[in-house]
């Protein structure tokens, strides 16, 4: 049997689709894995066990679904905001707006089935908001607990109840532009140059303009977005807007289709200097870029290597900049699934979270040094539907979680968990493990231990497992070879250690009691005397409310001959 020293360097590849499991040639194999549930794919190219959700509040109506949008007047003032069923509420600084001791709210004309179709667009502390079947709204935020949802007079056109209403919106060029009306669906409308809602045609260059998009096929606007040019997406094709060097004026629209792979209407997200968006099928998500040597915008599908992924619907996507590039994309089957991006890296990796619910909606709002990304999941709570709004924390490693910090206590006495009632939950105190315990009247006991910190929600699993490994067979492919690793080490940064095949590691002896502050290891971590099998993979999994950062695994592999 030959033997080598195998190594996983990183993880930058991600998630790949278990048709794509026999190309062992292929160059992104080596950085690839099978499995990629729980962990996020750093830039730097470790993988970081996601940060557990911290609960906010429940929805308006749990039987209702609702969508989260965000509202941004710059990184300290960012909002996220609640679409329900003719309804909206508002967060902020992690937490709901409330006015006198209430959850503040407006009304809204939005119904529940309308939500997933709203499309948006925001100046400062304005924001419009179009659907095909609604006349567009304004909504304006006047103070936190003052906002006001309207519908313009615009001057010009008068949309209508037969010609129904845009589903795209934009600005560009200090200019507001509507499109995809179910009377006109390739009509792009332009409002006059600082003046939003005029929109009067005529032939002066700050006036409001309308042009036909003219293609062999009638396929409506999906979707608009401002970049050098005005990007706009069909259900056919995608379009450039133009004027060459100058400002688009009534008499110098220049629209020229650049592909032809349609869109679906889920606004697209920016990433650097690219524009992703949603095929029409909503199983794909393709980047949009112009290049220098093609003259062209063209477009790159993202779910290529992550297909599997793909074969679940995408119905929102957000984008967090910070600490690591990632779109996150909420999938009909309430799969959370994120790609960490960054294509002057040659950084894609798709990854997967699940919890104990399903993940329905995602947005993502900045704060001081990282951005935050909310969620709305539908758990099933004492066998009710219940849908809480929940941001993840980094700090946190357990799922719809609730934290606290004092005098040392023994347990929840006030009732505090009730939103998490009957549930088994894990917690963490003076980042010690200690025993799971039940919910009872919102309470839990912390196991007879007294501590002064505790996190305390519902345990989730996180697990990375490698591709079966290719190398050492001095005749040829180790595929279909016996093979045995001999010793297996996980480099970690600062983190619980983890299982390793099922195996963890002794960090603890019979003598360590329990309550005492559970290591944190940076370093190299080994196990050793695997049994034979013909994959050799690997699987790390964690399922301590603690954190784990794997950097690499390596290791001295034993393979049969041919």
């Amino acid at each position: 049997m030959a033997r080598t020293h195998a190594i996983q360097t990183d993880f930058l590849t991600g998630e790949i689709s278990p048709i794509l499991h026999g190309r062992v040639d292929a160059e992104k194999y080596a950085n690839a894995v099978e499995t990629c549930e729980n962990f996020i794919i750093n830039m730097h190219g470790g993988v970081e066990r996601r940060g557990g959700t911290h609960f906010v509040s429940e929805v308006k109506d749990s039987t209702k679904k609702v969508r989260l949008i965000r509202f941004e007047f710059n990184r300290e003032q960012a909002y996220i905001l609640e679409f329900g069923d003719l309804y909206v509420r508002f967060y902020t600084q992690n937490g709901q707006i409330q006015s006198s001791g209430s959850a503040y709210e407006i009304a809204s004309p939005y119904t529940e089935a309308q939500l997933a179709e709203l499309q948006v667009a925001q100046s400062a502390d304005t924001m419009y908001i179009v659907h095909p079947d609604v006349a567009p709204y304004k909504l304006t935020r006047i103070s936190n607990t003052n906002w006001t949802l309207t519908a313009p007079t615009f001057t010009a056109p008068k949309w209508n109840v037969t010609d129904k209403y845009p589903r795209a919106v934009s600005f560009h060029q200090q200019r507001l532009w509507f499109g995809g009306t179910a009377g006109n669906p390739q009509t792009l409308y332009a409002s006059k140059t600082d003046d939003f809602e005029n929109f009067t045609v005529g032939s002066l260059a700050d006036d409001a303009l309308e042009y036909v998009i003219v293609s062999y096929k009638l396929n409506t606007i999906q979707w608009m977005s401002s970049s050098g040019s005005l990007l706009v997406g069909t259900s056919g094709g995608e379009f450039k807007v133009s004027s060459g060097n100058d400002a688009l004026t009534p008499t110098n629209v220049q629209v020229t289709r650049q592909t032809s792979y349609g869109g679906k209407n889920i606004q697209p997200r920016h990433i650097g200097y690219q524009t992703l968006f949603v095929t029409a099928t909503g199983t794909a998500i393709r980047s949009y870029e112009y290049t220098w040597a093609s003259d062209n915008y063209e477009s790159e599908d993202l779910l290529f290597l992550g297909e599997h992924i793909g074969k679940k619907i995408v119905k929102e996507m957000a984008y967090q900049m910070h600490p690591d590039s990632i779109l996150w994309c909420a999938l009909d089957d309430g799969t959370l699934a994120g790609l960490t991006y960054d294509k002057s890296r040659s950084v894609a990796g798709w990854h997967r979270h699940t919890t104990d619910g399903l993940f329905e909606s995602v947005s993502v709002i900045p704060q001081t040094s990282v951005d935050q990304v909310w969620v709305v999941v539908k758990r099933t709570i004492g066998g009710t539907t219940k849908r809480y709004v929940e941001y993840l924390d980094p700090n946190l490693h357990v799922d719809s979680a609730l934290t606290y910090s004092g005098a040392a206590i023994s347990g929840i006495t006030s009732g505090g968990l009730s939103h998490l009632e009957g549930k088994e939950v894990s917690i963490l105190g003076d980042n010690a493990v200690v025993p799971n315990d039940t919910v009872s009247s919102g309470n839990v006991s912390f196991g007879g231990f007294s501590v002064s910190e505790a996190s305390i929600g519902l345990p989730f699993v996180s697990t990375i497992k490698t591709l079966r490994v290719e190398g050492g067979n001095p005749s040829g492919t180790s595929q279909g070879r016996r093979k045995r690793w001999n010793e297996i080490y996980v480099r970690l940064y600062d983190s619980f250690f983890p299982k390793i095949n099922g195996i963890r590691p002794p960090v603890r002896t019979p003598a360590t009691g329990m309550g005492t502050a559970e290591p944190k290891t940076t370093g190299d971590v080994r196990i050793h005397n695997e049994g034979y099998d013909l994959d050799g993979q690997i699987t790390i999994t964690q399922d301590l409310p603690g954190p784990t950062h794997l950097l690499s695994i390596f290791g001295t592999l034993g393979v049969g001959g041919g």
